[in-house]
């Protein structure tokens, strides 16, 4: 008597091939999405973290929102390249030297000169308030692939190409993907008694700096806590197949309100900008040019740059003033 074989015959094993495959084309499109939401929740639980810190910093310094505090003739330190800056700015350039030099143990670790740290360093001065360590994990958006990328190996560093030389470039893989807004540590007005800083629009990423004291604000000036972005992701990372920078109208991105709230919301309904405190002033010369840099930055949608709206980076009223939920606020009545 003859046994029976069992077996697949070469069409049932295509047809359980081609089953397996649309099973993986049906759901890697779900676990990458699946994957993207995990990652814009942890981005999110980032700016959390800062808002927790924030707070901490200002129960420590007399209600100050946390910046950089050094100006000129106000602070001490051991290093003695790190003494009598030339102004404010310079000041706060040293101030991030020392933090990186005191948190890597370097004390060998170059002066930064010529780049403001206000930007891509804004967190480096809660640090003590986070893991106490740089660089600081939760500094990166999880979708921000270079940047973690410098983290793991800070001294494999970026050829920037960039105003500051070198020693930018070396302090990068100490930046972050998030920005505090002006407001918080800069001066309201830009006329009268009072300078502050304002945007320089030919490049996005650079700022006008006037001789003022810097590090000043309190959070009791936040008028609206709720509806006043704090810190927000400089690029969009999280809407799409492609990233884009922050200021496009149908840019999405998570930002942290002075209430310690984050959100993700679009750019193109918060309200417009203006010089903070120059609501007068109707040509909102906030605006600026985004004019990326091509080692980090994602392209500009014209292939070269855009002219931008900047939106909340430069509130109406500054402090007092609000970027979501209301319209702004305008206390000249004009």
């Amino acid at each position: 008597m003859k046994k029976r074989r069992f077996g697949f015959t070469l069409i049932e094993l295509l047809v359980v091939i081609a089953i397996i495959a649309l099973l993986i084309g049906i759901l890697l499109p779900a676990l990458g999405k699946a994957r993207r939401v995990a990652r814009l929740a942890i981005c999110g639980s980032n700016l959390k973290q800062v808002g927790v810190a924030v707070n901490s910093y200002a129960a420590d310094f007399e209600d100050k929102v946390a910046s950089y505090s050094w100006n000129v003739g106000n602070y001490e330190t051991e290093y003695a390249d790190l003494q009598s800056p030339g102004d404010n700015v310079t000041a706060t350039m040293f101030q991030l030297t020392s933090i990186i030099r005191k948190k890597t143990g370097n004390d060998l670790f170059p002066r930064l000169s010529n780049r403001a740290p206000q930007r891509r360093f804004s967190h480096a001065v809660i640090v003590d308030y986070m893991a106490d360590k740089i660089p600081e994990e939760t500094a990166a958006c999880p979708e921000d692939r270079l940047l973690q990328q410098w983290q793991r190996d800070p001294d494999d560093y970026p050829d920037l190409n960039e105003q500051g030389g070198e020693t930018y470039a070396k302090m990068f893989p100490y930046a972050s993907s998030y920005q505090f807004v002006p407001a918080s540590w800069a001066p309201d007005k830009r006329f009268g008694r009072t300078r502050t800083v304002w945007q320089y629009k030919p490049n996005h990423d650079l700022f006008w700096f006037p001789t003022v004291a810097l590090g000043e604000r309190q959070l009791r000036e936040v008028d609206f806590p709720s509806s006043k972005v704090q810190m927000f992701d400089f690029y969009d990372r999280h809407g799409g197949a492609k990233e884009q920078f922050y200021a496009y109208a149908d840019a999405k991105t998570d930002l942290l309100f002075f209430d310690g709230s984050v959100r993700y919301l679009q750019t193109g309904d918060a309200n417009l900008s203006f010089f903070p405190n120059q609501p007068q002033n109707q040509t909102r010369v906030s605006e600026m040019w985004y004019d990326p840099n091509d080692v980090y930055e994602p392209p500009a949608r014209s292939g070269t740059k855009d002219f931008v709206e900047s939106y909340f980076r430069w509130t109406r009223e500054g402090l007092h003033g609000l970027d979501f939920g209301g319209s702004a606020i305008n206390n000249s009545g004009s």
